[in-house]
């Protein structure tokens, strides 16, 4: 996928049942994160949902200057809630639904400098992604090609089938035409 298929992924997309987390890797450049919109038209892809909501908001999160366990504070004061909630374990994510659920909300939470984070911060960074919710997803903008772990706590381990989508970043193409100018 190239960065502008990136950028329309987060302009106009369809929500489904199973997981719309993603993972970028080999990303070279954040630039094209300024292209993205602060919000998403979507469609969701299900009968068994029962949501009126035709847009996401796209949240976009450096991991250098918010903590981990700050996410969820940061993500509710861009939505106007007050309320303090610290991300500390897993069951936090279910208060963090809550409010998205009574204001109609969903949003799309896009991490990036992932590599300041410690092995532990991305354990609870991946309860994000394990956990499963019609009202937010995550995707992830990593230079490498994998997170630090794939580990969360109790031994659990994010699965590519159920947790997350990996998406390789194409390099961006040199423009050949300004390249023969300049010979």
């Amino acid at each position: 996928m190239n960065n502008e298929a990136i950028i329309e992924t987060f302009t106009e997309r369809t929500l489904n049942i199973k997981t719309n987390n993603y993972i970028f890797t080999h990303v070279s450049s954040l630039e094209f994160l300024a292209k993205i919109p602060p919000k998403c038209k979507i469609e969701i892809n299900t009968n068994e949902l029962d949501l009126e909501i035709n847009e996401a908001l796209n949240i976009k999160i450096d991991l250098s200057i918010i903590k981990v366990k700050d996410i969820l504070n940061f993500v509710l004061q861009c939505i106007g809630v007050s309320e303090k909630l610290d991300f500390n374990q897993k069951f936090d994510l279910l208060k963090f639904q809550g409010h998205l659920r009574n204001l109609n909300v969903i949003v799309q939470l896009l991490f990036y400098n992932l590599d300041t984070l410690t092995k532990e911060e991305q354990m609870l960074l991946n309860e994000i992604y394990y956990f499963h919710s019609d009202y937010f997803n995550v995707s992830s903008f990593i230079p490498g090609n994998y997170f630090q772990t794939h580990f969360l706590s109790g031994n659990r381990v994010l699965d590519n089938r159920e947790n997350y989508i990996p998406i390789k970043v194409e390099k961006p193409e040199l423009n050949l035409s300004l390249n023969k100018k300049f010979r």
